[in-house]
Formats: C-alpha cells, structure tokens, sequence
C-alpha cells in the first residue's frame, strides 16, 4: 500500500522526536495527525458513519494515545494538549474520562472558545442537548466578545 502524505508526514514528526523525545509541540501534531489517520481509515470503511468510534486497540490509536501523555508529562498544563487527549478520549467512546478532559480545561480557562466549541457538541451527541445549547451559546458570546476585541483592536492600530 503506498504511504500518503499523512503517513508521511507521521515518519517526519517521528524523526524530530527521535532528536528531540519531549518536544511538546511535534508530540502533539503526530497524535492528531495519527488520530486523523485512523478516523478516515474508519470513514472510508463505513461512510454513513459520521462519527465512528475509534478502537482502543488499533496501533494509530494506541501511538496517538502515548504522544499525548507524553506530552502532558512534559507539560500537564498545557490546555491544548488536553483538549486533544479529550478528543481522542471522545471518539474512543471514553465518554467519562472525555468530559472529565473538558471540564478540567473549563476549570482552568472557563472561556476557553475551542473547549467550550467541543464540549458543547459532544453534550449534544451524548443527548444532553439543553446542555449542550448552553454551552454553545457560551461559545457564541466568547467567539463574539474575542471578535469584537479583535475589531476593536485593528481600528484602534489603523
């Protein structure tokens, strides 16, 4: 089978973190782009399944799973980082340890736009939908109030 561009890209993250183990940064690309792998595999399978669960035993899965803890041990707080993990969490059907994940972050940054965005779906997904809705409309007013900053900010410059 030949190599994509994804896998290719994987060999060279994995190349950086044979010369540097705990950059935090590459660890964290080669989980996603690993996780990325693994869900178009599943698509690709099965194209009427939106979402699929990816499995705890697949080798992608397992090799994302190990670069983002080593890249919280590297850096436990490091929100970016966690979210992923939450992510991976999610799509593994670990549901408990993801929301756990989300709100951590929330604790941490309760206006953290990307976290609020994904926790905000997955309460959705998981049939809490009035909670969900709030915590998209949370999403919406930070979005909103970060846009505003933004435009304020660039006239004031200009």
């Amino acid at each position: 089978q030949a190599m994509t561009h994804w896998d290719k890209a994987v060999q060279k993250f994995e190349e950086v973190l044979d010369r540097n183990p705990n950059h935090k940064e590459v660890l964290l690309l080669c989980a996603i782009t690993l996780q990325s792998i693994e869900q178009q595999k599943m698509y690709l399978q099965n194209p009427k399944d939106k979402s699929p669960i990816l499995s705890t035993d697949s080798p992608r899965v397992q090799r994302a799973n190990q670069y983002l803890r080593r890249a919280l041990m590297v850096d436990s707080n490091d929100l970016a980082i966690i979210l992923q993990y939450a992510r991976l969490q999610e799509r593994c059907g670990l549901y408990k340890q993801a929301e756990e994940s989300f709100l951590h972050i929330l604790e941490k940054n309760p206006n953290h736009i990307s976290c609020l965005e994904y926790y905000g779906r997955f309460l959705s997904n998981r049939g809490m939908v009035d909670e969900g809705m709030l915590v998209l409309e949370r999403f919406r007013k930070v979005r909103n109030f970060k846009s505003q900053i933004s435009q304020s900010q660039s006239s004031f410059i200009n």
